[in-house]
């Protein structure tokens, strides 16, 4: 997404690990971000609410970073299961990707 954004627009994490490599991902984002005022994509992303903040508190991390810089084209939606962990939110989280990314009911 953030290296070959034109080769997608849809984009789904689940339970995404944004920590890897002390938070590899952010960087990236933000040296996007320093060259580019756009990006064209939709993004979903997921964590169950007994993964902790390493999870959860990641993906919200990462939602307000992608909002703040005001990409012309981007949407971020994300979720936290309650009661869920890594193992049991991946049916639910799967199932809600396809409605979120596809805009099926």
């Amino acid at each position: 997404m953030f290296s070959r954004p034109e080769l997608f627009s849809i984009f789904y994490a689940g339970s995404p690990s944004l920590w890897w490599d002390k938070g590899a991902l952010f960087n990236l984002e933000c040296d996007y971000a320093s060259k580019h005022t756009d990006l064209k994509a939709t993004i979903f992303m997921t964590a169950g609410e007994k993964e902790g903040d390493q999870m959860s508190g990641n993906i919200g991390k990462m939602a307000e970073l992608l909002q703040s810089h005001n990409y012309a084209g981007v949407k971020v939606e994300t979720c936290v299961f309650p009661g869920e962990t890594h193992q049991s939110c991946y049916p639910a989280s799967l199932m809600r990707a396809l409605r979120v990314l596809y805009k099926r009911p």
